[in-house]
């Protein structure tokens, strides 16, 4: 049992626990380690719960080759920044969770195979490249089941996943450009925690006057229709605007301007709504807020640019999908129940 610590500005792993029995890693701090957080290889009957984890260039918290082993209550960050000391560009992943046969040049067979993991109740923020990376190998799995977490200002999980691209600044979480040459200091670390409690703690159950109001509300879409990758972004402008809802498809994404907040099942970029794939026009709804009352927005205009293929992208012209998922932010099904 390794539990009430602080680790930090480690060159490795803050935790790296291998073939074990029975292990309990709880309520830990560890920040700015290089490698992972919490490293569990070929461990039988292990628990991660309760740690604050702030991952600068890998792994908040790895599982290789685990069996009957649960990761719950922890509170995952990832830091952003250009230097990584040869890891990926923007590699780092809140959970990691594989058959592994070698890590970095080292390592060796395993005598289990990744079974029975639990992974709930955990938060997941600013993730670079993944929230949680199932099969990161694509050697499979048995019976891992991923349930009930949080997702701030990064992907959820992708099995297998690719790499994501960019570097990703996005308040409240921005970071400065944290690296290996420039480590977060240990207050910066408890700040961003205390920072991710606080957004937990806000009241989401708000409601606004259920007055019909001329805002002043538009929107535009651009809808990038190439044959690779089409998308669409989408702008909406208007008066005091506190909160713009959009329903697409089914789904509905919230973002409280005020506090640069998204939340709902939709992804962003920067203060734009990402629609992936073809866009149809009629599956789009926006309603915008103020504290007077609301508008539904009919001024919508739809732009569309029209790209032959791969070869002819711009990148000084657009953006590119794989940043995208860095900046989506979800919130589990417990904070949906929102109003209006």
């Amino acid at each position: 049992s390794i539990h009430d610590m602080k680790l930090y500005n480690s060159f490795s792993d803050g935790i790296q626990i291998a073939y074990a029995n029975t292990v309990t890693v709880s309520d830990n701090f560890v920040s700015n380690c290089q490698h992972s957080g919490i490293f569990f290889i070929s461990v039988t009957e292990g628990v991660v719960q309760g740690n604050d984890v702030a991952g600068i260039t890998s792994d908040c918290v790895r599982l290789d080759n685990c069996v009957r082993t649960v990761v719950t209550e922890n509170v995952l960050y990832s830091y952003t920044g250009d230097d990584r000391n040869g890891q990926a560009p923007n590699g780092e992943n809140g959970l990691q969770i594989a058959d592994e046969g070698f890590s970095k040049g080292g390592g060796g067979d395993k005598p289990l195979h990744t079974a029975d993991i639990e992974v709930y109740n955990n938060v997941f923020a600013n993730t670079g490249w993944h929230g949680v990376w199932l099969d990161s190998t694509g050697k499979g799995y048995d019976n891992v089941y991923i349930h009930d977490n949080t997702f701030l200002n990064g992907k959820e999980f992708t099995n297998p996943g690719k790499p994501v691209t960019g570097i990703s600044k996005i308040n409240p979480f921005a970071d400065g450009g944290i690296s290996y040459s420039n480590p977060p200091s240990t207050e910066m670390s408890k700040d961003v925690f205390n920072s991710i409690d606080s957004i937990l703690k806000i009241d989401y159950t708000l409601s606004y006057p259920l007055v019909a109001l001329d805002l002043g509300a538009s929107s535009t879409v651009i809808f990038n229709n190439m044959s690779y990758d089409p998308h669409s972004l989408i702008e909406v402008s208007g008066e005091d605007l506190q909160l713009v809802k959009y329903e697409y498809r089914g789904d509905v994404v919230r973002h409280f301007v005020d506090r640069d907040l998204w939340i709902g099942d939709l992804q962003h970029i920067g203060q734009d709504l990402y629609i992936p794939g073809q866009f149809e026009a009629d599956a789009l709804k926006i309603t915008v807020y103020s504290e007077e009352g609301y508008q539904a927005v009919s001024d919508i205009q739809v732009v569309e640019r029209k790209l032959s293929g791969a070869a002819s992208i711009n990148p000084d012209m657009f953006i590119f999908i794989s940043i995208l998922a860095v900046l989506g932010f979800s919130i589990s099904r417990n904070l949906r129940r929102i109003y209006p």
